[in-house]
């Protein structure tokens, strides 16, 4: 192109080669790329990471709240592995910080420092057996 027909340009049309380039550049590197997690760094996505390679701790009490609700070692491994993080009923101010973990009728409060994850309360809402009881601790909504 001849100097004078770039000149010539107006804004609309540079923008649009711009997009243009871009769109070309990300549909290459989606290509290139296509097993890529291109949410990775989202607080969610972190979290769930940490909490799945993370050692799993229980306080005392819970394991007892845990049977009354029929939960087992599975279905927390499916929660660690499938779960959300409800952060506005976690407490994330706090040291340690509290997160609500729920998957499906299954929820746990859980404490994370560093790599270990202390299980501090476990609700199954599908059952509501006379289990609330149980736990001396307070839920996190509650605090």
């Amino acid at each position: 192109m001849p100097m004078t027909d770039i000149a010539a340009m107006n804004i609309w049309q540079r923008l649009l080669r711009y997009l243009i380039g871009i769109l070309i550049g990300c549909v290459i590197v989606f290509l290139i790329f296509p097993d890529r997690d291109w949410l990775s760094w989202t607080p969610q996505k972190q979290l769930l990471a940490r909490i799945r390679s993370g050692k799993l701790n229980y306080e005392a009490g819970v394991d007892r709240k845990l049977d009354c609700f029929q939960i087992h070692d599975a279905d927390i491994q499916l929660l660690r592995i499938d779960g959300k993080i409800d952060f506005d009923k976690s407490l994330v101010h706090e040291e340690p910080k509290k997160y609500f973990l729920y998957r499906n009728n299954l929820s746990l409060i859980i404490a994370l420092q560093d790599s270990i994850i202390t299980v501090l309360d476990a609700t199954d809402a599908s059952k509501k057996a006379n289990c609330d009881s149980i736990s001396s601790r307070p839920s996190v909504s509650d605090q």
